[in-house]
């Protein structure tokens, strides 16, 4: 349907952009995300010489692995229409939580779960605010970014290095050699 009831007229040459227009363009921010990226691994690989080496793609992946998953859940409460500042700030939180907790000795096995819990209830509080208090989603999701945030400080100000990872199966495994 077009708007006001009558469809555009094109030229021959422009009646396929334009149908492609109409249509939807929804690729083209897809497409120039797709150029964007292999221009920084051209400029990269031209500005080392080895950058695009299975090692490095592999490190890429596995050290942001986090981010594929926390991209995936913030799509979802995107489409559904939702937002939620806080997530950043509430991962930042529990990472900074689960150094402090590991450095002192707490068994990974405890601590892992109470992280997940922890950041389930900066969910819930962002919840509780937007559907029973009526708090615009941005407002509630912008003072749980704070509020996590300002615990980030409370926990520590400064670097916390977990030195014994023996708990920390994953960090012993090796993937391959490149």
């Amino acid at each position: 349907v077009w708007c006001g009831g009558v469809a555009p007229s094109y030229g021959r040459g422009e009646a396929r952009l334009g149908r492609w227009y109409h249509r939807g363009a929804s690729g083209v921010p897809v497409g120039a995300a797709v150029l964007i990226l292999v221009l920084m691994f051209a400029a990269g690989q031209s500005y080392v010489g080895r950058f695009l080496t299975p090692r490095l793609l592999s490190s890429l992946l596995v050290d942001n692995a986090y981010l594929v998953v926390l991209a995936a859940g913030m799509t979802f409460v995107i489409l559904t229409g939702g937002i939620d500042l806080s997530v950043g700030a509430v991962m930042a939180f529990t990472g900074m939580l689960a150094a402090k907790l590991l450095s002192t000795g707490v068994p990974t096995a405890v601590v892992i779960p109470l992280m997940i819990a922890s950041g389930a209830v900066f969910g819930l509080i962002v919840g509780v605010l937007v559907n029973y208090f009526d708090v615009q989603p941005f407002i509630a999701s912008l003072a749980g970014m704070f509020l996590a945030r300002g615990l980030c400080f409370v926990v520590s100000l400064d670097a916390i290095q977990v030195k014994n990872t023996t708990g920390l199966g994953v960090a012993a495994v090796k993937l391959g050699t490149f």
